[in-house]
């Protein structure tokens, strides 16, 4: 049986398949983004995680008495001191440097305007650096885009992608391990 016209320039035309697949979607009532990042390769939080690397371990070299001491006792600042140190330190993947990635997490901005956000760090859970310290380095990732990022907000939950670089960098919420040159930023959800 011969296929039906038009069905052969389906398969070699993917614009069309695409636009067909969209338009199914929208029929279903399915929310779909506008495009699919080919171009990014997407990544989990513990990609960027040396294989071996144990943050816990600057855990356990704290004194086995730390979780019984009040905040304002000088033993438990000196405690989250080097735990800070430790984990400000933390080995980032030198495989990763250059590659276009695309990874999920929550914003902490840094500078913006009222145009939008241009600079942040991303991070991968909901009140890292804000309601809770700062996770290691290598779970903190440095996010500039070019161009403003209008109506992205304070731990909200994004798909940041953009070329990754291993770029060691302190701010008043964190030390990132990486940066990400922003070609793209979309809201979960």
């Amino acid at each position: 049986m011969a296929a039906p016209a038009g069905a052969r320039g389906l398969a070699a035309d993917p614009g069309r398949r695409r636009s067909l697949g969209l338009l199914a979607a929208l029929v279903a009532g399915r929310p779909l983004p506008l495009h699919a990042d080919t171009a990014h390769r997407t990544i989990d939080w513990n990609a960027l995680k040396p294989r071996g690397w144990d943050a816990d371990e600057a855990l356990r070299a704290l004194p086995p008495d730390v979780d019984t001491l009040q905040d304002g006792d000088p033993r438990a600042r000196a405690a989250l001191e080097q735990l800070r140190a430790a984990w400000d330190r933390a080995p980032a993947v030198p495989e990763l440097a250059g590659a276009a990635l695309r990874l999920p997490g929550y914003v902490v901005p840094l500078k913006g305007s009222k145009a939008g956000l241009i600079d942040f760090l991303l991070v991968p859970y909901l009140g890292a650096c804000v309601h809770s310290p700062p996770p290691p380095a290598n779970q903190v990732v440095r996010c500039r885009s070019a161009r403003p990022l209008p109506g992205i907000r304070l731990m909200e939950a994004v798909w940041a992608s953009g070329r990754l670089a291993l770029e060691r960098s302190a701010s008043p919420m964190g030390t990132a391990a990486y940066a990400l040159r922003i070609d793209a930023v979309v809201r979960q959800g």
